[in-house]
C-alpha cells in the first residue's frame, strides 16, 4: 500500500486550540441563529457539540429550509464562530511530536492535508502562528464548500486537489467524526484518541472506521512504513 497523502485533522491531533475556546458560548451563539432561521428547538437538543450541531444542520435543515437557505443560514452561523476561534489563536500550541512528524512526511514525498472543523481564516491563522502552516498542501475547513466531517465531503474534496486516490490516503484525527469520514471516504484511519474532550470506548472507534488507535502522533511513521510494506 503506497500512502502519497496524510490528512490531518487540526484541534487536538496537531494542535491544542479547543481548550482555550469557549465551546458553551458558540452552542448558545450559534442555536440563536438556527432558531431565528426556524429550526425547531427539539432539533437543536439532539446535538451538544457545536461543531456537530453545525455539520448535522447541512441535513436536517433540510426538513425545513431550501439549500439556499442552508448555505445562508450556515454562513451566518460560522461567522459568529469565528470571533471565538480566533481569540484563541494566540494562545494555541503545538501537540508535542507533530512538526517532527510532519518534518518526516516531507522528508518521504508525502502530501500534507488538514481537513478541520475550524474556519478557514482561523486555520490559516493559527496553523501560521504556530509555525505549521508551510507544511501543509491543502486546507478543507468548515466553511469550505460541501459539509463538514463526518461527513466525507471535505476529505474527498481534499484528495482530489492533490490527486490522490482514497486507496493512497490515510486521514489521522482524534474525534469519532474523524473515523466517519474516513470511513465514508474509504480512507484509512488512524485515531489518536482525546480522552480528556472525548470519552469512546476503543469498540466505538472502530466500528466508526478506526483501523489503527494510537497514542501519540510519534507513531505515525511506524504505521506508513507497515503499510507500505504490505
Amino acid at each position: 500500500m503506497k500512502i502519497a497523502v496524510v490528512l490531518f485533522d487540526m484541534d487536538s491531533t496537531l494542535l491544542e486550540v479547543g481548550r482555550f475556546i469557549d465551546f458553551a458560548s458558540i452552542r448558545k451563539t450559534i442555536s440563536r441563529v438556527y432558531l431565528k432561521h426556524g429550526i425547531p428547538i427539539e432539533v437543536i437538543a439532539d446535538y451538544q457539540s457545536p461543531a456537530t450541531l453545525y455539520a448535522k444542520m447541512y441535513e436536517r435543515g433540510r426538513r425545513y429550509l431550501s439549500e439556499k437557505e442552508i448555505v445562508e443560514m450556515q454562513k451566518e452561523a460560522n461567522a459568529e464562530v469565528i470571533e471565538f476561534e480566533l481569540k484563541a489563536v494566540d494562545e494555541a500550541q503545538v501537540i508535542l511530536g507533530s512538526v517532527e512528524t510532519l518534518k518526516w512526511l516531507k522528508d518521504e514525498g508525502k502530501k500534507i492535508g488538514l481537513v478541520t472543523v475550524n474556519s478557514k481564516v482561523a486555520a490559516l491563522k493559527v496553523t501560521e502562528k504556530t509555525g505549521i502552516k508551510n507544511f501543509i498542501d491543502a486546507f478543507y475547513c468548515r466553511d469550505s464548500p460541501g459539509r463538514p466531517k463526518p461527513y466525507p465531503d471535505h476529505v474527498l474534496a481534499c484528495l482530489e486537489e492533490l490527486d490522490c486516490r482514497s486507496d493512497e490516503a490515510i486521514l489521522v484525527g482524534d474525534h469519532i467524526d474523524d473515523m466517519l469520514a474516513a470511513k465514508a471516504a474509504g480512507v484509512y484511519a488512524v485515531c489518536i484518541p482525546n480522552y480528556r474532550s472525548h470519552i469512546y470506548t476503543e469498540e466505538e472507534l472502530k466500528a466508526a472506521g478506526a483501523n489503527e488507535i494510537i497514542d501519540n502522533i510519534n507513531k505515525l511513521p511506524e504505521i506508513i512504513c507497515k503499510l507500505e510494506c504490505e
